[in-house]
């Protein structure tokens, strides 16, 4: 999967991320000419959108969530970061 979605129109990275992120929908304006916003969230992948105060699924948290091996703990003393 590549790092952007071009069919996404919040532009941001997609790798990795599979859930929902907070955005506000414009909503018209008032009498006062001052844009109105509705609270909702937006799908990093599909697209989809989703008017309200809780996202339908999960926020891609748990998604990009990796756990280190214990190989990994063991050997991380060794690793050469300045390579």
């Amino acid at each position: 999967m590549a790092h952007t979605n071009p069919d996404n129109k919040l532009k941001c990275d997609v790798a990795g991320h599979k859930g929902w992120r907070e955005v506000k929908f414009f909503a018209g304006k008032d009498e006062n000419g001052k844009a109105r916003t509705i609270d909702g969230f937006k799908n990093v992948v599909t697209d989809q959108e989703h008017y309200g105060d809780r996202p339908p699924g999960p926020t891609g948290d748990i998604a990009i969530c990796r756990h280190n091996s214990e190989l990994y703990r063991k050997n991380y003393d060794q690793i050469n970061w300045e390579r």
